[in-house]
């Protein structure tokens, strides 16, 4: 990333969109198929590697029903309702 043309990158939600949603839309987009998004980039947190983990707390717990770990201050957070 550091060499031209780039010189680096970043990605940030778009206006408009609700990061909550989004974030856990992408943690499973399918409902037929058994693919899960973990990853900063779908996270509240982008850049940053609590992003990834907040994203893979949302899969284990709403996806694979584990319950979070003692050390973990907050649950995932729940899909906002409209």
């Amino acid at each position: 990333w550091s060499d031209d043309p780039f010189g680096g990158g970043v990605h940030l939600w778009n206006i408009g969109y609700r990061s909550t949603d989004a974030m856990n839309q992408m943690t499973k987009p399918r409902d037929d198929f058994p693919c899960y998004v973990t990853g900063e980039a779908y996270s509240q947190g982008q850049t940053w590697v609590e992003g990834a983990l907040q994203t893979a707390e949302i899969v284990l717990q709403r996806h694979f029903g584990l319950a979070p770990p003692p050390w973990l201050k907050k649950p995932a957070p729940e899909p906002e309702t409209p």
